[in-house]
């Protein structure tokens, strides 16, 4: 009957559905009266394990839980509620199925009570005055305190969740824990004004007030808020926001796929965090950020990307704008940072890196063809490494400049202010640029493999001279010739055979440990070194080289009219020789070798078959002149 008193106690458990193993209210075996209570009874639970009542509307006069934990299904008034201890919880639940829950709580006679909503649909209501308890929300739940809150209480966000408040004071000291990006917390008013985060508080103006709470502890950082009126409640829902963070959830490492990020895909003016195991792609067209903290791995921009700050933990991270993926273009711009030692980068043609802000000190780098622009001073701290081809642009370099430069090579490219270039001049481990802008000295300047030149052009896209390194071209094995009297040799006139492509007039060469047939018709060459075994058999007409540089006794020079049979003159001039050791030939009726070096090194000087060798110098008593048939040496001196 009404008014009856009953204890609820663990004797059958459920054998079906989706409570199947618990103890359930419908089951009169649980009762001790034998009967399940009814609108208007006062109950006492007691269990070991969680007790689940399923009854689909129940109003009880009265509940005192001794022990365990109480999850209400359906809907449960209690008219006054007394826990025991802070052991205890009692919550209303959506864990079965059942869709929507709601626990009302008029009245309460103790404090430290463990009251909660878990569950998408749970909604727990205290109408009661606020005696200091524990409230808590997870999994979607709402919990409203109808009346204002004790400074005793605490509200923790287990997971997801809302706390409303009808009736907050201006200064509230209850401890607010666990927020997080996605929790709700409603306010009274219809508009909120400001929300203010601060260390460990929380401050929300809304069209009713402004709310200080001064024990709020999130879980990561807030930095933002959305706002919209709940009717539910009266309320205002202030949904709390920050980074949007790059967790590679969707089997793949792309920007643009919505699970791979805690919130969304971002959007223009978005504050994100990016953390990664394997290289993430952002694959956004056209993306604009406050703010990037990159935490770990490395980012590969395949479009466009502007970043207000970015900040980088430490230097294991990269962020690079790269065409790898095909995209054709790619730019980076980055306006800000707030750390130094980050590992920033352009690779592939068609790559753009601008750093607009101050440079703290970080490693740069360019490679296959990608093009870096520091538009302020950068750091002596700072590194510039070609990692393969590419391009530096320098807008606002010193006078002197202490940054490191690594691997620049023949064909990377240095840009720097001005319009025409004066002077480039390569040291051991510097480099100095004349331009009409001014001289630029770089103290810590490292070339992979040697540097003697430079060509230069305006770039109007940058608006700063570019300065291409130049250097010896090497002549290797690349591919031989496939037909005519020549077959089966190395030719110089095939570009697949060359460092740099087929030499031209004032170039410097290098021919090392390979024997290469020069078959130009005619060559001014301004150096020619020959190095372990190097041999150059010159076929076509003339070569002219002002010093040749030789390392040994197996070098070789030779003009060789004979090899192909040639019926023209074949001529070569030396300028001066350098090296002892080299071997110097004219072989054939219509070939020369001449040397004007105003001292002889010591050679060996060989003509053949009718060929002719002349010499300027005197010559060194170290030296050979050999005859192999008949053949010419003419000395001068």
């Amino acid at each position: 009957m009404p008014g009856q008193e009953d204890t609820f106690e663990e004797n059958v458990m459920t054998s079906s559905g989706s409570l199947l193993g618990d103890y359930l209210w419908t089951n009169p075996a649980n009762w001790s009266t034998g009967t399940v209570p009814i609108n208007g009874d006062s109950i006492t639970v007691n269990t070991t394990t969680p007790a689940f009542d399923d009854i689909a509307n129940l109003s009880l006069a009265a509940l005192v839980f001794g022990t365990g934990q109480l999850e209400v299904e359906h809907t449960l008034t209690i008219g006054t509620l007394t826990m025991v201890d802070s052991t205890v919880f009692i919550e209303s639940a959506t864990s079965s199925g059942s869709g929507n829950a709601t626990l009302t709580i008029n009245g309460m006679t103790s404090d430290f009570q463990n009251i909660g909503a878990d569950g998408l649909g749970a909604f727990t209501k205290i109408n009661a005055a606020d005696p200091g308890n524990n409230y808590y929300v997870e999994a979607g739940g709402l919990l409203e305190l109808a009346s204002s809150f004790s400074a005793g209480s605490q509200l923790e966000y287990e997971s997801l969740g809302t706390f409303a408040l009808a009736d907050p004071s201006a200064d509230n000291g209850a401890e607010i824990l666990g927020a997080e990006q996605g929790d709700v917390l409603e306010l009274p008013g219809t508009a909120v004004t400001s929300v203010t985060y601060a260390a460990n508080s929380l401050t929300i103006a809304t069209s009713a007030g402004t709310y200080a709470f001064s024990d709020f502890e999130a879980v990561g950082t807030l930095t933002g808020y959305t706002a919209a009126f709940d009717a539910n409640t009266g309320l205002e829902a202030i949904t709390f926001t920050g980074p949007d963070t790059f967790e590679e959830q969707a089997g793949n490492s792309l920007w643009s796929n919505a699970a791979n990020w805690t919130n969304s895909v971002p959007i223009n003016g978005d504050s994100i965090t990016v953390n990664t195991t394997t290289p993430a792609f952002d694959d956004i067209a056209n993306l604009s950020l406050a703010a990037l903290v990159f935490g770990t791995g490395q980012l590969e921009v395949e479009h466009t990307l502007t970043i207000g700050t970015l900040t980088m933990v430490d230097s294991t991270v990269f962020i690079e704008s790269a065409t790898s993926s095909g995209s054709g273009n790619a730019t980076l711009t980055i306006n800000g940072m707030t750390s130094d030692f980050q590992n920033i980068g352009a690779d592939g043609l068609g790559a753009f890196t601008k750093i607009n802000a101050a440079d703290p000190g970080n490693n740069y780098y360019v490679e296959a063809g990608g093009l870096l622009e520091l538009a302020s001073s950068f750091s002596a701290g700072s590194q510039l490494e070609y990692e393969s081809l590419g391009t530096f642009a320098l807008a606002d370099p010193s006078a002197d400049n202490g940054a490191e430069i690594l691997g620049a090579e023949q064909g990377d490219v240095l840009e720097l202010p001005g319009t025409a270039v004066t002077s480039v001049t390569y040291a051991a481990n510097s480099l100095t640029i004349a331009t009409s802008a001014g001289t630029y000295a770089f103290s810590d300047f490292e070339a992979a493999g040697t540097l003697t030149g430079h060509t230069a052009a305006f770039d109007a896209s940058t608006g700063l001279e570019a300065i291409t390194f130049t250097g010896p071209d090497t002549f290797d094995e690349g591919i031989a010739a496939n037909s005519g009297p020549l077959a089966g040799e190395y030719l110089w006139s095939n570009p697949a055979n060359w460092s740099a492509g087929v030499p031209i007039n004032g170039d410097s060469v290098i021919v090392n440990g390979v024997l290469g047939i020069d078959d130009l018709a005619s060559s001014s060459l301004s150096d020619l070194t020959l190095a372990a075994g190097g041999a150059v058999y010159v076929t076509g007409g003339d070569l002219n080289v002002g010093t040749v540089v030789t390392t040994g006794s197996t070098d070789q020079l030779i003009a060789y009219g004979s090899y192909v049979a040639a019926s023209y003159p074949v001529v070569v001039t030396a300028g001066d020789i350098i090296g002892a050791g080299g071997e110097y030939e004219a072989d054939g009726p219509t070939s020369t070798f001449i040397s004007n070096a105003a001292t002889d090194p010591g050679a060996i000087y060989f003509a053949q078959d009718g060929g002719t060798v002349v010499l300027a110098a005197a010559p060194n008593d170290s030296s050979f002149l050999e005859y192999g048939g008949l053949g010419t040496i003419a000395l001068e001196n």
